[in-house]
């Protein structure tokens, strides 16, 4: 397992209803699943947002395919949709 900061922007703050927290994550998680992962039980906005934001590791933009992993604590920033 994986311990990841998730650390939230923008519109994603509000939408959240926090600004940051610690998840725990299979090792080697898909961006695309870690953002299935962080709309477990949140709104319908919420999970429209996430889907269409940005997932940034070590200053880069995470294809959704790429791998989330790293030693100790992997920090994702998540930069809201520019619609």
């Amino acid at each position: 397992m994986a311990r990841v900061a998730v650390r939230y922007f923008g519109s994603l703050i509000e939408a959240a209803g926090v600004r940051d927290e610690i998840i725990e994550v299979p090792d080697g998680i898909a961006a695309r699943e870690l953002r299935a992962e962080l709309s477990l039980g949140n709104s319908a906005y919420f999970m429209r947002l996430i889907m269409a934001a940005s997932l940034v590791m070590d200053g880069k933009q995470l294809a959704d395919d790429a791998p989330v992993s790293g030693r100790g604590l992997i920090t994702i920033d998540v930069m809201p949709p520019k619609w």
